[in-house]
Protein backbone atom coordinates (compact mmCIF):
# COMPACT_ATOMS: atom_id res chain seq x y z
CA UNK A 1 0.00 0.00 0.00
CA UNK A 2 1.64 3.40 -0.86
CA UNK A 3 -0.51 6.08 -0.34
CA UNK A 4 -3.07 6.21 2.70
CA UNK A 5 -6.24 8.61 2.99
CA UNK A 6 -8.53 8.83 5.61
CA UNK A 7 -12.28 8.03 5.39
CA UNK A 8 -15.35 9.26 7.65
CA UNK A 9 -13.92 12.29 9.54
CA UNK A 10 -17.24 13.84 9.53
CA UNK A 11 -18.40 14.67 13.36
CA UNK A 12 -21.45 12.50 12.73
CA UNK A 13 -21.63 9.03 10.75
CA UNK A 14 -22.96 8.85 6.98
CA UNK A 15 -22.14 7.43 4.01
CA UNK A 16 -19.97 10.71 2.65
CA UNK A 17 -16.81 11.59 3.30
CA UNK A 18 -16.59 15.17 4.51
CA UNK A 19 -14.28 17.02 1.98
CA UNK A 20 -11.29 19.03 3.37
CA UNK A 21 -12.39 22.77 3.31
CA UNK A 22 -9.65 25.70 3.77
CA UNK A 23 -7.63 25.88 6.49
CA UNK A 24 -9.64 27.50 8.86
CA UNK A 25 -12.92 25.70 7.47
CA UNK A 26 -14.72 28.86 8.88
CA UNK A 27 -14.26 27.32 12.23
CA UNK A 28 -14.03 29.85 15.23
CA UNK A 29 -10.58 31.31 16.69
CA UNK A 30 -10.64 28.83 19.23
CA UNK A 31 -10.82 25.50 17.49
CA UNK A 32 -8.60 26.74 14.89
CA UNK A 33 -5.97 27.08 18.09
CA UNK A 34 -6.88 23.68 19.07
CA UNK A 35 -6.22 22.55 15.37
CA UNK A 36 -3.09 23.99 15.41
CA UNK A 37 -1.39 22.48 18.88
CA UNK A 38 -2.95 19.49 17.73
CA UNK A 39 -1.37 19.52 14.62
CA UNK A 40 2.20 20.61 16.67
CA UNK A 41 1.44 17.56 18.96
CA UNK A 42 1.50 15.06 16.17
CA UNK A 43 4.18 16.64 14.21
CA UNK A 44 6.47 16.59 17.38
CA UNK A 45 5.04 12.49 17.73
CA UNK A 46 3.69 13.87 21.36
CA UNK A 47 0.12 13.08 19.88
CA UNK A 48 -0.51 9.21 18.16
CA UNK A 49 -3.98 8.81 16.36
CA UNK A 50 -4.78 4.59 16.48
CA UNK A 51 -5.19 3.08 13.44
CA UNK A 52 -7.64 0.73 12.62
CA UNK A 53 -8.60 -1.56 9.68
CA UNK A 54 -6.82 -0.78 6.21
CA UNK A 55 -8.40 -1.10 2.94
CA UNK A 56 -7.26 -1.45 -0.66
CA UNK A 57 -9.08 1.32 -2.83
CA UNK A 58 -11.56 -1.43 -4.89
CA UNK A 59 -12.64 -2.15 -1.02
CA UNK A 60 -13.68 1.65 -0.39
CA UNK A 61 -17.93 0.58 0.36
CA UNK A 62 -16.08 -2.09 3.10
CA UNK A 63 -14.48 0.67 4.62
CA UNK A 64 -17.51 3.24 4.76
CA UNK A 65 -19.50 -0.26 5.98
CA UNK A 66 -16.56 -0.01 8.66
CA UNK A 67 -17.00 3.95 9.62
CA UNK A 68 -20.28 3.59 9.65
CA UNK A 69 -20.30 0.63 11.91
CA UNK A 70 -18.47 3.01 14.69
CA UNK A 71 -15.45 1.71 16.45
CA UNK A 72 -11.65 2.29 17.47
CA UNK A 73 -9.23 4.05 15.46
CA UNK A 74 -9.38 5.43 12.14
CA UNK A 75 -10.29 3.34 8.76
CA UNK A 76 -7.20 4.32 6.21
CA UNK A 77 -7.92 3.37 2.14
CA UNK A 78 -4.86 2.77 0.10
CA UNK A 79 -4.53 5.02 -2.88
CA UNK A 80 -2.20 3.97 -5.38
Amino acid sequence: MTGVARVGTCPTPTRRTCRPGPPDNGAPASERQAARELTAAAAAGVLTVGIGDRYALQDIAKAHDQVDAGGRGRVLVAVP
